[in-house]
């Protein structure tokens, strides 16, 4: 997408060139953090919770988009596993974990929408939430017993 804006070329005459819109939301991206800048150097803190700002709302979408990825995964399991065993849920250790994860960060969704939580109390929920993460895929793989589980330290 280009548009036509007036634009200085070598000599300093204004000339009509095309503007990609890349350079376009360079220049918006400039004038923002001007106007961040501007509003943290009058003693106000205006740039840095802007940035906790866009930080919380980043979590929460890479949140929300990782739930939907792992809803899929749950259920494209189960569907598995009743082929392969006859069953859509055995409660292994494994199965249980991401159980456990779905239903940790369907909360943390649920306060974040409707709860209305702070930054402050949905970042220690999602930090707390990767940690439940690592103990379903690392956790339960290395020290579980079960089908999904390889026992390395038994």
């Amino acid at each position: 997408m280009q548009s036509l804006l007036p634009r200085k070329n070598k000599r300093g005459r204004k000339s009509t060139t095309t503007t990609t819109t890349m350079e376009l939301s360079q220049v918006d991206a400039v004038k923002a953090l001007d106007a961040s800048s501007s509003t943290s150097s009058e003693g106000g803190n205006g740039g840095k919770t802007d940035l906790l700002d866009t930080c919380d709302d980043l979590a929460y979408r890479s949140i929300g988009l990782g739930f939907a990825f792992l809803t899929i995964g749950i259920i494209s399991g189960a569907v598995w596993a009743n082929e392969a065993w006859g069953s859509y849920w055995s409660w292994d250790p494994k199965e249980t974990w991401a159980l456990i994860t779905w239903l940790f960060y369907a909360i943390y969704l649920h306060g974040r929408i409707y709860k209305d939580w702070s930054p402050k109390t949905t970042a220690a929920v999602s930090a707390s939430g990767f940690v439940i993460v690592w103990i379903c895929y690392v956790g339960v793989n290395l020290f579980g017993v079960g089908l999904h589980s390889y026992g390395f330290f038994k």
